[in-house]
């Protein structure tokens, strides 16, 4: 019965989604505007410049 006395673990849910493709306008030096192109969070709202398995911020897990 030692397995009852392991506590259970602090873990959130695995949460899903997917990439969203697309631009955001920065402020460049001296006052220049340019443009970032990127894949945003659906969860955290972050922009990622590389589409990856796992938000690199909020860990949700991106399936396609």
């Amino acid at each position: 019965m030692r397995i009852k006395a392991i506590p259970a673990a602090d873990v959130r849910p695995v949460v899903h989604g997917r990439w969203e493709y697309e631009a955001q306008e920065v402020g460049g030096v001296n006052g220049g505007v340019g443009t970032i192109w990127g894949y945003r969070c659906p969860f955290c709202d972050k922009l990622n410049v590389y589409e990856s398995n796992y938000c690199p911020n909020c860990g949700a897990k991106m399936e396609g």
